[in-house]
């Protein structure tokens, strides 16, 4: 059994995970208790770009039981807000965005937000970058791996919020000559910044983790064929005229 904030002992049922959990998991469809999990959580979205080169977007979403495959757990509302630029100038493209996420839990009783706002430069084959982030986290209970988080999540496992300040800045040289199809780029990428408790609960992040400080280097090679100007989340009708525009690699 998992043991609650409360000490209470939360029996877990057979098949009570995540979904999917593996490759060669299904989709559910019914509960054991024949209620339908297919079709009850829904979203929504808005697009607009009233100029060239600007784009805004505003979403909604209801989840439900998001953290618990058989249903019973709290259900997730979601709002996201955005507004992006991309354009090119004779020296280079120029990339923007600024986002704002809610997602509240359990009516209100639980409630985080993001913030993010990111910048890119692209100069022949040199790509600058940098995003800053504040993130809002539930801190959950944890099991015997204290990097490891109770699955299927009982309603009183929070032990608190955490808000996690970041700054990155991604430095990136194209090999390749940008009129060919593949695109070879070493990368360095620095972040650092702090974590905060937000309200009350036992979180504490020194005593968890050790730091309240985060600080992380990266060095690599992103490879890819076929793919230059290519945009998660933008296809079809949607997609830029702008051929040479792509998101943020970071």
């Amino acid at each position: 059994p998992v043991v609650g904030a409360d000490g209470i002992a939360l029996p877990l049922i057979a098949g009570d995970r995540l979904e999917p959990t593996q490759a060669s998991d299904w989709p559910l469809i019914r509960t054991d208790q024949h209620s339908w999990r297919f079709g009850d959580s829904y979203s929504g979205r808005l697009l607009v770009r009233p100029i060239d080169g600007l784009e805004l977007q505003g979403s909604l979403a209801h989840v439900r039981s998001p953290e618990a495959r058989p249903g019973g757990g709290p259900d997730a509302n979601k709002v996201s807000l955005s507004a992006r630029w991309n354009d090119a100038t004779s020296t280079g493209e120029r990339y923007a965005m600024a986002e704002y996420a809610r997602t509240s839990e359990l009516d209100g009783t639980f409630i985080y937000r993001t913030y993010l706002a990111e910048a890119m430069v692209i100069r022949g084959r040199m790509r600058a970058a940098y995003r800053f982030e504040s993130t809002e986290r539930p801190e959950e209970l944890r099991n015997f791996d204290q990097f490891r988080t109770v699955r299927p999540s009982p309603d009183n496992s929070i032990l608190g919020i955490s808000r996690w300040s970041l700054h990155t800045i991604h430095l990136a040289f194209d090999v390749m000559s940008p009129n060919r199809r593949a695109e070879i780029q070493p990368f360095i990428e620095g972040t650092f910044g702090h974590i905060t408790k937000v309200g009350g609960g036992v979180f504490d992040a020194v005593s968890l983790y050790g730091t309240d400080r985060v600080t992380a280097l990266n060095l690599g090679v992103m490879v890819g064929f076929g793919m230059r100007g290519h945009r998660m989340g933008r296809y079809g009708a949607l997609a830029s005229s702008m051929a040479g525009m792509a998101g943020m690699k970071m």
